[in-house]
Formats: C-alpha cells, structure tokens, sequence
C-alpha cells in the first residue's frame, strides 16, 4: 500500500537455474493495469493480478518458447506494443515473440541469434512501428505488427555483452558496447 507502507501481495516461485550474481529477477515488471508481467532471471514469464498477486497465466522461455537463456539469465524487461507482449527468448525457434497479453498466446515470433541483456523498444520510422532490440551479436529492427525482420547492424570484431539499451535520437541509434565503445548508427 503506498499510503500505508504495507504489504499487500507476494509472488514467489522457485528458480532453481543456477547462474552467476544470483536467481533473482533483473528484468524490471512491466505495469499494464490490471496486470503485472513478471520474468525470472531464468526465463519464467508470470501474468499477475495488480490487486491480489494471483497468477493469470505463465510461460517459460527456454522451456515452452525453446529460447536461448544467456549466461547471466533474462534481463530485457518486456513491452506492450499495439496488444502485444513483446519479449525475447532468444534463439533461432523463438529468438523475438509477441503474445498475447490477455491469454499467453503466440502471435508472431521471429529467430535471431541468442539475446542480449537489454530491454526491447518501439521506435516508428516511415509511419511503422518497429521493435529495435538486441541479440548476443548484432543491433535489429523488426516489424512490430508481424515479426518480419527489417534489418540488422553486425560490427566487425568480436563478440561484446550487449547490455545497456541503445539510445534512439532524431538522427539514429546510439549503441553502447564493452568492446566497441559507441557507436551511431
């Protein structure tokens, strides 16, 4: 209760992946009243009650999507594009879904390699929504209605943890790696 300081619900689940840093969720919840979206460092997705904490619906990434877990666990937080729970599993089966927020249900998914740590964003370039995101190699847009790969930026070099989200402005993209530094695109 934020007036009272109370506890209204808590929504436990066992994580029993072993990875560094940790079990605990990195992703942060995503908010659309009345539900809160949940997922686990280890790729549990909880659809939850905003009032009582009670679960909706769930999904697994790796065990129900075939994602690619990384080696420090899920860490994009999800995000609601025109009725879609946009989310990455990772990998070649289900590298970018949407779902259905309502049910869990898919509505499109995409392969890409296996993600990276950043939350995905909407951007809309020519009147279309696209979904920019990160995989463990390469910077991509996506079509937000159907999933339909638009492009891809691969710098040369080695492979870098992808971790902050890229920074969109009027004139691109800004993305920020361990190894390449900054970059604009």
């Amino acid at each position: 209760d934020p007036i009272a300081g109370t506890e209204l619900w808590r929504f436990q689940y066992p994580a029993t992946q072993s990875l560094d840093y940790g079990n605990s969720p990195r992703a942060t919840p995503l908010i659309d009243d009345p539900w809160v979206y949940l997922l686990g460092a280890g790729g549990q997705l909880h659809c939850v009650d905003a009032d009582t904490g009670q679960v909706k619906w769930k999904r697994h990434l790796v065990d129900d999507l075939k994602g690619e877990r990384p080696q420090w666990g899920y860490g994009g937080s999800p995000l609601i594009v025109d009725k879609r729970l946009i989310f990455q599993p990772g990998g070649h089966e289900h590298g970018i879904v949407a779902i259905d927020p309502a049910n869990g249900d898919l509505i499109w998914k995409s392969s890409t390699d296996q993600t990276g740590y950043a939350s995905p964003q909407v951007i809309e370039v020519n009147n279309m929504r696209q979904i920019i995101g990160l995989d463990r190699k390469s910077l991509r847009g996506w079509d937000a209605a159907t999933g339909e790969s638009l492009w891809t930026v691969t710098p040369d070099g080695s492979t870098e943890f992808h971790v902050p989200m890229p920074l969109v402005d009027q004139q691109g993209i800004i993305k920020i790696g361990e190894v390449r530094g900054a970059r604009r695109y």
